[in-house]
Formats: structure tokens, sequence, C-alpha cells
């Protein structure tokens, strides 16, 4: 009788480790399929400004380069539903005009994606965008 017992509860505890683990595969795939959403207070980790540069001493802002710097994984509100093997993309518009795409490499460091695009209309209003491809092929 006691064998019986045992083994009764050996079955429900079975049934409940699978239950639990079929609960987390399933959290995990619907996270994984999730479209990533930024956070309300993204715009503080990314900034963009001139590029620059200091020569003997004397720093001189480079007005036709933007340098951009961003921490987008901790822009998003869910990190895991950011594809990470595809690149994080940014844009510039330059006054009125269409978004045009920044083809440079980003150094990385720390985290930190730094991007620097040249040819920049120096008296125009710039606006700065970044794209983050998520897990269900989605683009925030």
């Amino acid at each position: 009788d006691k064998r019986g017992s045992i083994m009764m509860r050996g079955k429900t505890m079975n049934m409940n480790v699978i239950l639990f683990a079929i609960l987390i595969c399933e959290s995990v795939s619907i996270s994984k399929s999730a479209t990533p959403s930024f956070k309300d207070n993204a715009a503080d980790f990314i900034e963009a400004s001139f590029k620059k540069t200091t020569r003997r001493g004397v720093e001189k802002e480079d007005f036709t380069k933007i340098q951009i710097e961003a921490r987008p994984l901790l822009m998003v509100q869910d990190v895991s539903s950011i594809d990470k093997t595809q690149d994080f993309q940014v844009e510039i518009r330059s006054g009125d005009g269409d978004w045009k795409l920044v083809t440079s490499t980003p150094s990385i460091r720390g985290g930190v994606y730094k991007w620097t695009e040249s040819n920049i209309e120096p008296c125009a209003n710039h606006n700065v965008r970044i794209l983050v491809q998520g897990q269900d092929e989605s683009q925030s």
C-alpha cells in the first residue's frame, strides 16, 4: 500500500514538472514572438550631436558629421523580443527631407552603439530614429 501511494505521488510530481516545463516553453515562445516596443523613456538612451574633435587642446565641432550614441537594449520593454542577429538600424532626416538609412557600421563598446554619418547639411534641423528587428520579423 505504501509503495502504491509513493508511486502515485511520483506520477503527480512528474505531471506537475511536465506541466511546468510546458508553461515555461509556451511563455518563452510567446515572448520571442512578441513585437519589440520601446519604453516611455527610450529617448534617454540615445544622443545625437555634431562630431567633436580635439586638436592641441582645442575642441571643435564638425558640422558636416553627426555622431549618434545609443543603448538600444535599454530602450525596449523586453530584450528577448529583439532579434540580436540583426543589426540595429539608424535613420536620419534633414529638414523636411526623406529618412535616410545610416550605412556606416557602428562601433560597439559596453553596450553603447556609436554611428558617425558624414555629409550632413550643417544648417538644417536633423531628426534621428533607431529601428530594432523583432523575433517575429517585425520592426519597431
